[in-house]
């Protein structure tokens, strides 16, 4: 198999993925802790895409070291229909929050991250709807929804209240 039908076969995102090394501009300092996860991923042998999946997260925690002074821990989960999505817990308010992923959706088109909040809902629910709309832009992904949908009630729903 061609490497460029083997692209084609990939999870959303990880051609994004893979592309992340010619994203990174010679003036900006590459992160240690890239190059750390990239040569211990290649000592290990990984396959392919857990080697794609771990140099993304790296990228995005190097990222958010330099968008947010709030604590955060990541995830990786495996969608079928999205592929791997990077779940990102922050300590910070809503609005932070979705400024946070906004922007990391701009760095990494195609890529899905999703930023949850621990903080408190401190913008009105009109502006979580540009939010989500255009955190959904950003990332290339088509924001639909079926009739009567309400983006302010799912998220509510998710968050239980």
């Amino acid at each position: 198999m061609s490497e460029e039908r083997g692209i084609e076969h990939l999870p959303l995102g990880v051609e994004y993925i893979l592309a992340i090394p010619a994203l990174i501009q010679p003036p900006e300092p590459t992160s240690e802790s890239i190059a750390n996860a990239v040569s211990s991923l290649i000592v290990a042998r990984s396959p392919p895409r857990e080697v794609a999946v771990e140099i993304a997260k790296s990228a995005i925690v190097w990222e958010l070291t330099h968008l947010t002074n709030a604590r955060y821990s990541i995830s990786v989960v495996e969608d079928a229909h999205w592929g791997y999505v990077y779940i990102i817990t922050l300590g910070a308010g809503a609005r932070e929050a979705l400024e946070v992923n906004l922007e990391l959706q701009r760095r990494f088109p195609g890529i899905p991250i999703v930023v949850r909040w621990t903080g408190g809902m401190d913008l009105p629910d009109e502006e979580l709807v540009d939010y989500v709309v255009k955190i959904a832009r950003a990332g290339g992904f088509e924001a639909r929804a079926p009739r009567g949908f309400s983006s302010v009630e799912a998220v509510r729903e998710v968050r239980g209240k």
